[in-house]
């Protein structure tokens, strides 16, 4: 019985994707694998190859909002690859590693954060910061919600725009 359950889930997954380019098929089961698979560490798949990939790259591209970006293995590459230092930035470039390389339809102010501090530069005072990264103009990020904690700190939800995308890949040289 539970092998015909998996017959149709198979099923299902396979009418799903096969319409979908081999970077979209990538994109989506990179994202249900880490979705479904209780671990502890982020799965890694074989993504489709490049020529001569950069060192701490994966070797595979996403095409996002129509070009194709390389998707670094870990956060602390990627915010190297940018230069970023400033606060905001440094938020701009957490939102894009959740967003993006991550999937998350949209991501906590905490996420952020606990993205960042393995690196040495978590936000401190981020009630201060987001007002100013809110407030740009263009904006790179949107707040989407603002949640309850059960300590009763507001964690908000935000989203990366197009244009925090633009600027980040500009950062990454274009990419």
């Amino acid at each position: 019985m539970d092998d015909d359950k998996e017959i149709l889930a198979i099923s299902k997954v396979n009418a799903a994707l096969k319409d979908l380019s081999e970077e979209e098929r990538y994109r989506v089961i990179q994202w249900v694998a880490n979705k479904y698979v209780q671990n502890t560490t982020p799965i890694k798949l074989a993504g489709p190859t490049i020529a001569n990939p950069a060192p701490g790259v994966i070797e595979a591209t996403a095409n996002i909002n129509g070009t194709d970006t390389q998707i670094y293995d870990n956060f602390a590459e990627l915010l190297e690859a940018t230069g970023a230092e400033a606060p905001a930035d440094l938020l701009v470039v957490a939102g894009y590693w959740l967003q993006i390389v991550k999937g998350a339809a949209q991501w906590t102010t905490r996420e952020a954060n606990n993205t960042l501090k393995p690196t040495g530069l978590g936000i401190d005072r981020m009630d201060n910061l987001l007002p100013k990264v809110l407030g740009e103009k263009p904006k790179r990020l949107i707040q989407v919600a603002k949640n309850k904690s059960a300590v009763g700190q507001g964690h908000r939800q935000l989203k990366i725009t197009d244009i925090g995308i633009k600027w980040v890949k500009d950062r990454l040289g274009g990419e």
